[in-house]
């Protein structure tokens, strides 16, 4: 998981030096520890089996999202096909907070 973390480390270097992004777009890089964290840290599952499951969730997307926005792209446009990751977005945002992880009143 290094790796990810890697990239996203410099591509935020990337953004922030040479696009000249706004900082608010180049904090994402902290999103990856955060949630590796979050799952490690929750008490319905062990450590283990909550990363396994999170870190197969995120591997789900790097095998199924070049090819859905390829294929989204060729159907329609580029612009489409990130409409539909953006919506995949909103979509996981949503269903995260219905999950009540951070709840930790019993």
């Amino acid at each position: 998981m290094s790796a990810e973390g890697t990239m996203f480390e410099w591509s935020g270097v990337y953004f922030r030096e040479v696009v000249k992004a706004p900082a608010s777009l180049v904090r994402v890089s902290s999103v990856i520890p955060t949630i590796y964290s979050t799952a490690a840290s929750t008490s319905r599952h062990a450590p283990g089996i909550a990363l396994a499951g999170v870190s197969s969730i995120g591997f789900l997307g790097f095998l199924f999202g070049p090819p859905l926005i390829g294929y989204v792209a060729q159907l329609f446009s580029l612009r489409a096909s990130f409409a539909v990751v953006a919506c995949f977005g909103l979509l996981i945002t949503i269903m995260v907070t219905k999950l009540n992880i951070f709840n930790h009143s019993k």
